[in-house]
């Protein structure tokens, strides 16, 4: 389909359309309708249609909320992209704050130790990085590396992104000897996992 394919304006065009269509048959309070305009608002981010976007992703998210609670699945993916509208509007802090709820709902179910919190806290990491609290993005990082080195062990690259990450924030604190300790691991880690040619490796190569 389009959105596969990476064509997302016209993954747009169609998602509008789908829609329209399931507001007339099932009713604009349908819950397929909400899951329908979950879609949209994602599409729509991507392409850079901010203002839509947000107003369609709250009249998903008033539909949810008044069918299933605030714990629902569905509000992890309009918390996510809520997060993002804020990010594209420079508010960084309710950004963060989109990103708290959804992390609050996993712990909720799932418990603290969840993979998918990883995803949430390296989000919260970079907006900390853009806010300029190198403190705060190590905490976020070094919480989603602990995470992550439960789930897949110390020597995966699911790991290595993470602690390139925390050498990133070592470089913003000007400890440049940490950061290149930090860099050394992830370059191993890659150098373990992946092929000679890897574009990956060969960039973690060029870092150092």
């Amino acid at each position: 389909n389009a959105y596969s394919r990476g064509n997302y304006p016209r993954a747009a065009e169609l998602a509008q359309k789908s829609l329209e269509m399931a507001k007339k048959e099932l009713g604009p309070e349908h819950e397929k309708v909400a899951i329908m305009e979950i879609n949209l608002a994602h599409v729509l981010i991507i392409v850079r249609k901010i203002d839509e976007a947000e107003k369609i992703l709250a009249s998903a998210r008033k539909k949810i909320l008044k069918k299933h609670g605030a714990d629902h699945n569905s509000m992890l993916t309009i918390h996510e992209d809520q997060a993002k509208i804020y990010a594209s509007k420079k508010e960084l802090d309710k950004s963060r704050k989109e990103l708290d709820k959804a992390i609050a709902i996993i712990t909720k179910k799932s418990g603290a130790d969840d993979p998918e919190i990883a995803n949430y806290l390296i989000q919260q990491g970079s907006i900390d990085v853009a806010l300029n609290k190198p403190e705060l993005a190590q905490q976020d990082y070094e919480k989603a590396l602990a995470i992550l080195e439960k789930k897949y062990g110390k020597n995966s690259v699911g790991t290595a992104t993470t602690i390139s990450a925390l050498g990133d924030v070592e470089m913003m604190k000007k400890d440049f000897v940490k950061a290149e300790e930090y860099y050394k691991t992830t370059l191993k880690i890659f150098d373990d996992n992946l092929v000679e040619d890897d574009p990956v490796l060969l960039n973690a190569h060029a870092r150092m």
